[in-house]
């Protein structure tokens, strides 16, 4: 079974995806920043076929197209991911997102409770005060475009170690991460709202004014909250487990912030064992 690629015509533009199984239930793959649901390719095969397993590129990055507004709030990111499932014609489903994704997926879960089953966030945190959206600005920086094409080597270099995601990527994941990296590297359109990030920071600039707290107090949905076990973020967990009313917090091993290919097998089976 092949994963199948396709495109959703949404309000605000059209929307990429990717797509792997059949079934009456559904799974939905949010991506961190600044990959696209390209970061899905190697994992998908290993969720449970008998459902349709989606992993959609949030809109700005990847193929998606940039919305016709600079989104400043993670809700209207929010909102695409529903008006694309509205277009696959899906009503009910679990959501799993990772880092920017998971932050997107938790404001998803706070106002569009009625569509989940389930909800599952992998390091995610509360990023909302000036000294943590610093720390984003520091890493997600435009390149400026240089006429030798030397840019291209310093994008190359930032996407080496996928950036506070933990392990090096393989030189395919690599090749990718660079595409979707060039992608993003813009300030068209953008630059007023995310000044020096460009549009890679279309994501964070929204996740660092986002009241977190605030969100997970409102979700009732059954939900998973993954960190790895050497994550900065992990001192978070407890308080997902305070404030989350029906919540679960593993923790599974890494080499800094935890991402699905340090330990995909694993991985996998704590996604179909909190599913099922």
């Amino acid at each position: 079974m092949e994963i199948l690629r396709g495109f959703a015509q949404t309000q605000h533009g059209n929307m990429e995806y990717r797509e792997l199984g059949h079934g009456e239930e559904t799974l939905v793959l949010l991506h961190p920043t600044p990959s696209s649901s390209a970061f899905f390719n190697d994992l998908l095969p290993l969720l449970n076929q008998n459902r349709r397993n989606i992993a959609i590129t949030t809109m700005g990055y990847g193929q998606s197209d940039r919305p016709p507004k600079a989104y400043e709030t993670l809700e209207e990111f929010a909102q695409s991911i529903i008006w694309l499932l509205d277009e696959l014609k899906v009503k009910k489903f679990s959501l799993f997102g990772a880092h920017t994704g998971g932050q997107i997926a938790l404001a998803l879960a706070s106002k569009w409770q009625d569509r989940l089953n389930k909800l599952i966030v992998e390091e995610v945190f509360n990023w909302n005060n000036p000294k943590r959206k610093a720390i984003h600005e520091a890493i997600h920086k435009y390149v400026p475009e240089l006429a030798d094409g030397s840019h291209l080597i310093e994008l190359w270099d930032k996407t080496k170690d996928f950036p506070g995601l933990g392990i090096p990527p393989n030189e395919l994941h690599h090749q990718q991460l660079f595409i979707d990296q060039l992608i993003s590297n813009s300030t068209e359109n953008c630059k007023d709202v995310y000044g020096d990030m460009g549009c890679e920071g279309a994501g964070p600039f929204a996740m660092c004014s986002f009241d977190t707290w605030d969100a997970v107090s409102r979700i009732k949905t059954p939900t998973l909250v993954i960190h790895g076990t050497t994550s900065e973020l992990i001192r978070s967990q407890q308080k997902f487990l305070d404030l989350l009313q029906n919540a679960k917090v593993i923790q599974l091993p890494s080499k800094g912030n935890f991402i699905p290919q340090e330990a995909p097998d694993l991985w996998a089976k704590e996604i179909e064992y909190f599913l099922q």
